[in-house]
């Protein structure tokens, strides 16, 4: 059985300007956690964060960055790398969070709606830059921070990636998102089975032992996974979930 290399990625999602968590994704059901996103950036760093998961709900929500400048001072700010989703959708956004210093951008509504430019922003700054948003609700791909659907069926949607080049996904189930109630292991068992891409999960850690469970999908494509209510929520610390990765590598090797 190969030892993968799986990574525990805390995330920052940004609402004007501030730090908080969403409920399913709805934009009414907020809870803030703090108004100074960069304070909160070096507080993961510092507990031993390898990579920061940002998202700018505003820019989700509407299209347009309503927290550019929070986003650009926590990556600049940073020595971690920094990938950052939630309103990408031109190519200025894109060269923007890259001259930031961002590692790699996660596209999901622009994706949808042009494939075709997905496809040249791959070809243009690289695999291992641009990753694909999937984010879905009973099967089907969701856009424009969750708020609409999109009518594109998740596996179609999930093959033409494959097509375009996109090699990581971060794949949420929207149903689960900001409840602590656990990822779709099933959804993502398939997805590892069916399509050769690199998984991130997304959405409904609630605690150590769904963490263990997601590490028990020895496919080396899972290569890591978001969390950011059940930190926030003191459920577990971000280094006994680290202490945890560790420790499996070292009883599967």
């Amino acid at each position: 059985m190969r030892i993968k290399r799986f990574t525990i990625i805390p995330a920052i999602d940004l609402k004007a300007g501030r730090c908080v968590r969403l409920y399913q994704g709805i934009s009414e059901r907020e809870t803030e956690y703090s108004d100074d996103p960069v304070s909160t950036a070096l507080e993961w760093e510092k507990q031993g964060a390898e990579r920061l998961h940002i998202v700018d709900l505003d820019g989700a929500f509407t299209g347009s960055s309503g927290n550019a400048e929070a986003v650009r001072q926590i990556v600049q700010n940073l020595s971690i790398p920094c990938q950052v989703g939630g309103g990408i959708r031109t190519t200025q956004a894109i060269e923007r969070a890259f001259e930031w210093g961002v590692s790699s951008v996660i596209v999901g509504t622009a994706g949808v709606k042009r494939p075709g430019w997905l496809g040249e922003m791959v070809k243009s700054y690289g695999k291992n830059r641009i990753f694909a948003g999937v984010d879905c609700r009973d099967g089907q791909v969701m856009v424009e921070g969750w708020k609409s659907g999109s009518a594109v069926d998740r596996d179609d949607w999930l093959g033409e990636l494959v097509g375009l080049g996109i090699e990581t996904v971060v794949y949420t189930d929207i149903s689960r998102d900001g409840t602590e109630t656990g990822t779709d292991i099933d959804g993502i068992r398939r997805l590892l089975e069916n399509f050769d891409l690199r998984v991130i999960a997304s959405g409904g850690i609630g605690s150590l032992a769904d963490i263990r469970s997601l590490l028990e999908i020895t496919d080396s494509n899972l290569v890591g996974l978001i969390t950011g209510k059940a930190l926030y929520e003191n459920n577990f610390s971000l280094e006994s979930a680290l202490n945890l990765v560790e420790d499996y590598s070292r009883e599967e090797n």
